[in-house]
Order: structure tokens, then C-alpha cells, then sequence
């Protein structure tokens, strides 16, 4: 079974995905990140993960290659999200799968509240994101996670539909969503 991570930053997920018996590859556009996760690779000897320097707009993989293609938080930061989806979409073997993950449109309402609230008042009022209030988290991976949310220079948010019609096009049958979608 082949499994790919398009976007896998520092690898936790494909690192995990790798401790069975599957190839599993990991790439990201960051090298810092592949080198972290080489590392830990390297370090807890997982045998069947390989990271690899890709832009998921000009895949380095053959089509009709994986069983599985995953891209979680990463078509929303790019300039065209559906061009990106096409892109990766080409890498799924017939009868395999694909997981995207996005905004969505309605889902972001109050990050896009809270985004506004903080732009004005110079990053104040972090305590309104119920994330930023865990003081186990540290305070740099509290400052990620407020980066990430709030800072980061380009996001898209989707509607249902619109990404519905994505896996229509490119003849995906949806299976599933996180949350549940009612239909």
C-alpha cells in the first residue's frame, strides 16, 4: 500500500502512518520541516517513510501511484485551491482514496471575528481564542498555533458544495466528512 502526505510539514502524521507496512512518503515545500522530519525518522528507525521537496503544483510522482493521498491544511493556503486539487487528485491510483482538509466558508466566521478584533487592537484580547488559554501548551507553540490562525497571509474558506462539485469533477466518490455533513 502506497500513502502519500502532500504538505506533511514536520511529519508527525506520516512518521505514524509509516510504523506499518506501507510506503509512505511525505512532502512539503518547507526543507526546514523535511529536515525535522527526516530526523525523527531516522531517530525512532521507521523504515518505510521517505520525504521528499515537492510543490503539489508539479507533483514528482507518477500518476495513479498511491492508495491514499492525503493534504490536510494545505490547498487553502495556496492561490488556487482547486488547481491544486486537480493536481494531487492525478496521484490516486483507480479505486484509491484521497482526504483534503479545508476552511470552510461558515466555519471560520468567528477566526475571522477574532482575526479582526486582534488587527485593531495591535494582537490584544488573544485570551478570546479558547486555544491560547492552555498554558500547557507552551508559549511558543501557543504563538504558532496564534500565527497560523490569525497571521498567516493567504487562506481560502470552501462551502460544502463547492467541494462536492471538486470530487464530481474529477470523479471522486465522497464517502465522509468531519464534521458529518447532513444532506
Amino acid at each position: 500500500e502506497n500513502i502519500i502526505e502532500i504538505g506533511c510539514g514536520t511529519g508527525q502524521l506520516i512518521n505514524y502512518l509509516g510504523l506499518s507496512t506501507r510506503n509512505a512518503f511525505g512532502t512539503d515545500m518547507c526543507l526546514n520541516s523535511l529536515k525535522i522530519a527526516e530526523s525523527f525518522r531516522k531517530k525512532n528507525d521507521i523504515k518505510n517513510v521517505n520525504f521528499f521537496q515537492m510543490n503539489l503544483f508539479n507533483p514528482i510522482f507518477k500518476p495513479d501511484y498511491f492508495d491514499l493521498v492525503i493534504c490536510q491544511g494545505v490547498l487553502h493556503h495556496t492561490s488556487n485551491p482547486y488547481l491544486g486539487f486537480e493536481s494531487i487528485q492525478q496521484l490516486v491510483k483507480p479505486g484509491g482514496y484521497i482526504i483534503i482538509g479545508l476552511y470552510n466558508k461558515y466555519g471560520r466566521l468567528i477566526t475571522d471575528l477574532r482575526r479582526m478584533l486582534f488587527k485593531i487592537t495591535n494582537n490584544n484580547f488573544r485570551w478570546l481564542d479558547p486555544r491560547l488559554k492552555e498554558f500547557d501548551r507552551g508559549s511558543l507553540k501557543r504563538n504558532s498555533w496564534f500565527n497560523d490562525q490569525y497571521k498567516h497571509p493567504h487562506e481560502s474558506k470552501h462551502s460544502i458544495d463547492e467541494i462536492l462539485k471538486w470530487f464530481e469533477k474529477c470523479n471522486f466518490r465522497f464517502i465522509n466528512a468531519i464534521p458529518k455533513i447532513k444532506f
